[in-house]
């Protein structure tokens, strides 16, 4: 265009909001100037504005056509086609009009609003890579070329377009942070922190980038630099809400339970839709045992989203805390039909509470482990140590306190024999120095407490310590460090005890279990390879300290007169179908009382109701409250008979009634834990108290209660039995155990993989 001054007229009767003004002011000029590209752009420009799309973009491409090279008119003409939804056309627009004017980066940005509009990264990248055929330095086009490659999960190549976008703009803290995110995401820390502190050195005020600092410096074990990062957010931000659920998180592994809930209570504060957030204080409620509080978290993010990781198992796991049976049967229909679909709602130990099936269980199990605990990608199967001239063995959990794995095992520890093993304890639980803890630590070679070191750092301790043999004592039950497992502890990995059933990873090699709690038949059901105990695979101590009160009746709140069933399972076990058994038991024994073991309120409210609804007087049922273990033993002797609970039995319950002289009626399942009962009956030759049916529970039940004689010969025969078999016999399951431990350990030794181990065999051999 010629004349300046008019040309400057037209431009700002345009920008004044003239522009049929500046459109007549237009017109007459292109009459006389009809090779004008400029005025063809202006008139292009005007018809947008005015609302006549097709129109302008008729003026662009007259321009286009006048001049190929003329940026500003490809720009406009993409603006009005993307304002067409003709996104593909558009984006061809922006493309020549930014390799005609590459310092034009506000293009880049348009190009990356259309190409998230159309959503197929795939698409993003071939763009993005012509563009940097026309403009290599441009930084901007890297970084985007990165998040479309990380769309695609091709992260070698978001890493490789990031390292250019730095190359060129060392200073770009995006792409610093997405370098980071990557690298956390595939397992590797190190680098991840290297990047988020180079943005934070930049930008030292910006909460994000502490936040996934701290996250980083969480997972490699820095947990005091990662609480101190993400307080550093929060000064700088108070109202930003994922430094507080990352904070909570980071408490709640700490064990800081209450520090854990007030983070989640402030992310509900700023955001009251935060389903996680609930579902998180739920779990901190249930951990801290105060139940009626988790099931208000629970339904309250359920309310919000129920597809939330876990939720519907937790959820319901809790409901069974409190005896809130309502929609028990619509609940577990759900859950077992989402675990068919592999997806992860239930935490393993919660399932074998409700479900009796293997089969399920395998399925949860190595969901639930797979996503939260994988195998490592930093640390490597080892290679047996050759040169020990005794196997060590380490022993990891949570429990070293007075608890019922101690309560179990603490002879095992003083009876393993020291000229053939070292043995070492792992603790991670917390610190009560009560006599059991003395009691045991003073059994091993080594007691070493862990709880204040990462899953990585507990790891390399017992590699640099050489264990041979690492046994899990927990499994997937509260305060597990199961990774500990996933970054291999020891050449050899052994599931004991504490978790009835698989553990659902490869890197656990064996299972402790017999030949009733997991027949031949079910081997396939477990990723562990099973040693078959010769009669038990639960170790019993040979004697307890048991109190010498004398204890009546009335004293524990029992009636003077008529039989007392028991049953001290907690609360959990109990299922509706169970609990109807038990009633109709009530019914057919006149006089007959219900104790159980309860401390909540709530709980044995529900259960009187419940009751109360199935005819019974609520008077039959009695609850005996929390008492020292040696107090509880003592009492245990005035129960009549324990009924046990289906699927997931009595244990530890079942072996102390035993012991205290009480026979357990179980009823038999297809799980592990729903086979410990049967188990531990065989171990002292009482098959006769095992049932296959719930009619066959439920007669013999009522049958001895009412045939005093019978019930009489059984008592004679337990107490009879007791010495001489091998429930109590905590020397010669020392022994058995040594010898699959020793089996494992030349095996791993031999370059062999483990396999299934018969301990009779070796006896016999």
């Amino acid at each position: 265009m010629q004349d300046k001054k008019q040309f400057d007229f037209i431009i700002s009767l345009f920008s004044n909001g003239k522009v049929q003004e500046a459109l007549d002011q237009v017109e007459p000029l292109i009459k006389d100037n009809p090779n004008d590209a400029v005025l063809f752009n202006i008139r292009g420009a005007c018809y947008a504005h005015i609302g006549e799309p097709i129109m302008a973009i008729k003026q662009y491409e007259k321009a286009i056509e006048i001049d190929s090279n003329y940026s500003e008119a490809y720009n406009n003409l993409g603006i009005t086609l993307q304002e067409l939804d003709e996104l593909e056309k558009a984006l061809e627009s922006f493309e020549k009009a930014l390799s005609l004017n590459p310092e034009k980066i506000e293009i880049v940005n348009i190009i990356t609003n259309i190409l998230e509009q159309i959503d197929t990264p795939r698409t993003s990248i071939d763009y993005y890579e012509k563009i940097l055929e026309s403009v290599p330095d441009l930084f901007v086009a890297h970084f985007n070329l990165g998040i479309a490659y990380q769309a695609l999960n091709l992260s070698e190549e978001a890493i490789n377009s990031y390292k250019k976008t730095l190359n060129i703009e060392p200073k770009f803290v995006d792409a610093l942070l997405n370098l980071g995110l990557i690298f956390e995401s595939s397992d590797n820390p190190n680098e991840a922190i290297q990047h988020f502190e180079k943005a934070v050195e930049i930008e030292p005020d910006n909460p994000n980038l502490l936040n996934n600092l701290a996250i980083s410096l969480k997972s490699l074990g820095h947990i005091d630099e990662s609480i101190s990062n993400f307080k550093k957010a929060i000064k700088i931000a108070p109202d930003y809400v994922p430094t507080y659920f990352n904070l909570g998180v980071v408490l709640r592994d700490l064990n800081q339970i209450e520090s854990a809930i007030v983070n989640f209570e402030k992310v509900n504060e700023l955001d009251p839709n935060n389903g996680e957030s609930y579902s998180h204080l739920g779990c901190l409620y249930f951990e801290n045992k105060r139940h009626k509080k988790a099931q208000l978290n629970f339904d309250k993010a359920f309310s919000i989203d129920p597809n939330i990781e876990l939720l519907i198992g937790n959820r319901l796991y809790n409901k069974m805390q409190l005896a809130i049976w309502d929609d028990f049967e619509e609940d577990l229909e759900i859950l077992i039909q989402k675990i068919n679909n592999n997806e992860n709602v239930i935490t393993p130990f919660a399932l074998m509470a409700l479900v009796d099936d293997p089969e399920i269980q395998k399925i949860s199990t190595q969901n639930f482990a797979n996503l939260n605990f994988p195998q490592s990608k930093s640390f490597f199967p080892i290679s047996p140590y050759l040169n020990h001239k005794k196997i060590r063995i380490g022993y990891f959990s949570a429990d070293f306190h007075n608890h019922p794995t101690m309560h179990l095992m603490a002879e095992l520890f003083e009876l393993h024999n020291k000229n053939n093993f070292e043995i070492f304890a792992f603790s991670f639980g917390p610190n009560i120095q009560d006599d059991w803890r003395m009691k045991v630590s003073l059994s091993f070679d080594k007691f070493i407490d862990v709880r204040s070191k990462s899953d990585t750092e507990i790891s390399t301790l017992s590699r640099e310590m050489g264990i041979d043999i690492a046994v899990n004592l927990g499994g997937h039950t509260q305060f597990s460090r199961t990774n500990v497992f996933a970054n291999f502890a020891a050449p050899v990995q052994v599931n004991f005890l504490g978790f009835p059933g698989t553990m659902g990873a490869d890197y656990i090699d064996y299972i402790i279990a017999d030949h009733t709690t997991i027949t031949n038949k079910n081997e396939d059901y477990f990723s562990e390879k099973i040693v078959y105990m010769p009669d038990t695979y639960q170790v019993n101590m040979s004697n307890r300290n048991i109190s010498n009160k004398t204890l009546s009746r009335t004293e524990l709140g029992l009636p003077e007169k008529g039989f007392i069933f028991s049953c001290f399972n907690n609360i959990h076990k109990i299922t509706p179908p169970t609990f109807k058994s038990w009633m109709r038991i009530l019914k057919s024994v006149q006089g007959s009382v219900l104790w159980l073991y309860a401390n909540n309120e709530n709980v044995i409210s529900n259960i009187l109701k419940i009751a109360s609804s199935s005819g019974i007087d609520t008077n039959r049922l009695i609850f005996a409250k929390h008492v020292p273990v040696k107090d509880h033993l003592n009492r245990i002797g005035k129960a009549d008979l324990f009924l046990d609970t289906l699927p997931y039995n009595a244990h530890t319950t079942a072996s102390e009634a035993l012991r205290m002289g009480v026979p357990v009626i179980t009823l038999i399942g297809k799980s592990f834990a729903s086979r410990v009962a049967a188990s531990l009956l065989n171990a002292v030759e009482m098959p006769e108290l095992i049932t296959k049916t719930e009619d066959q529970y439920e007669s013999l039940a009522i049958e001895l209660a009412l045939d005093s004689e019978k019930l009489a010969n059984i008592k004679n025969n337990l107490i009879h039995n007791l010495p001489k078999t091998a429930l109590l016999n905590c020397q010669t399951f020392t022994n058995n155990l040594e010898l699959a431990f020793d089996k494992m350990h030349q095996r791993s030794l031999s370059g062999l993989e483990p396999d299934h181990i018969v301990v009779r065999d070796l006896i016999d051999t």
